[in-house]
């Protein structure tokens, strides 16, 4: 078999074409349409389409034939114009494309199927299964629709295995009535994933964007960057305000120093040294304000920065959230942040 070729017949290149040239074979596997009854003209056009793209393969006119295997697999999905599809494809490039199809020709193999051809299309599969990415994708609910890319690529529970290109992809799930399920995922050529995906009763999938970014995840860089413009300026003037009421303390201290050594008792109250007493604690108490809202925009800031590192892009959904719990007692103010990792 010349390795140059971009396509090779599976099935003629067994000597089984004429086998398989009659209708029959396009009923003998999970690939046939019980809807279309054997003879029918789709049925007859099918067949004929797979003979044309054989004979032509025999003129040495591979691009044709793969086009006749291709107009053969539209009218009629059967194993026979599986595998000689996917062999074409395979040896054009198209090998996410030539995975699926012989994927679809090996389960569809009737069992009657010469060991030979078995064996033939397992080792073509597994040729195209080596430059591509295997996923195997499990949900808890059956009819969701599963997408790769955005793109749909089934209904749950899936007949198979699913095949992406090498690199990152989006992998989701979506049914009516409850809230999609993601997992972006980056593997190599030639490694396979599992994924069980589960959907939650919620928002209709229809309410959940397809594609861009959520308004949420839109404004979270300026959202972030206001937080923390926020956090340094609280932060500045509660250090300021502390220093001020340092200073005003020393003052007041002074003054009674002052007091003290002048022999002068407060009988008739000092309104001059309380008054410097109360300036100085206002200055802590707003000091004490200042600084426990800095503390509060930073730790806020953080979560949700945390919640836009982490979020899935192409699915619009943020596996971390935050929560801020305000604490108080008599001593002391603050704030705890409680951030919450999914698990996808």
């Amino acid at each position: 078999m010349n390795a140059r070729r971009p396509c090779v017949p599976v099935i003629a290149a067994l000597g089984v074409a004429a086998a398989l040239a009659a209708p029959p074979a396009a009923a003998w596997g999970p690939g046939s349409d019980e809807s279309t009854p054997a003879g029918s003209s789709a049925e007859q056009r099918a067949a004929a389409l797979f003979d044309e793209g054989t004979a032509l393969y025999r003129q040495s006119r591979f691009a044709e034939a793969e086009a006749k295997f291709q107009q053969s697999w539209d009218l009629r999905q059967t194993f026979d114009a599986a595998a000689n599809l996917g062999d074409c494809e395979l040896y054009g490039g198209q090998h996410r494309e030539a995975a699926e199809h012989l994927a679809f020709a090996r389960r569809s193999l009737p069992l009657s199927a010469a060991p030979a051809l078995r064996a033939r299309i397992e080792q073509r599969l597994a040729e195209a299964k080596s430059h591509v990415v295997t996923l195997q994708v499990r949900c808890n609910v059956a009819g969701a629709l599963v997408r790769l890319g955005g793109q749909l690529a089934g209904t749950t529970p899936l007949p198979g295995p699913l095949f992406a290109d090498p690199g990152p992809i989006a992998v989701e799930v979506s049914r009516e009535g409850y809230r999609p399920a993601s997992k972006r995922i980056d593997r190599a050529a030639g490694t396979s994933v599992e994924l069980d995906l589960t959907l939650a009763p919620g928002a209709p999938a229809g309410t959940t964007p397809d594609a861009g970014e959520p308004g949420w995840r839109a404004a979270s860089p300026w959202l972030v960057g206001a937080g923390a413009v926020l956090a340094a300026g609280a932060l500045g003037a509660g250090i300021g305000l502390r220093a001020r009421g340092s200073a005003q303390e020393d003052d007041a201290d002074a003054l009674r120093a002052q007091y003290e050594q002048a022999g002068r008792g407060c009988a008739g109250g000092c309104p001059e040294l309380r008054q410097a007493y109360a300036d100085a604690d206002t200055s802590y108490d707003l000091s004490t304000g200042m600084l426990v809202g800095s503390g509060v925009a930073a730790l806020a800031t953080v979560g949700l920065a945390i919640a836009w590192a982490t979020s899935d892009r192409s699915a619009g959904q943020a596996p971390a959230s935050a929560i801020l719990v305000p604490l108080a007692t008599p001593s002391m103010a603050g704030a705890m942040l409680l951030v919450r990792f999914s698990d996808e």
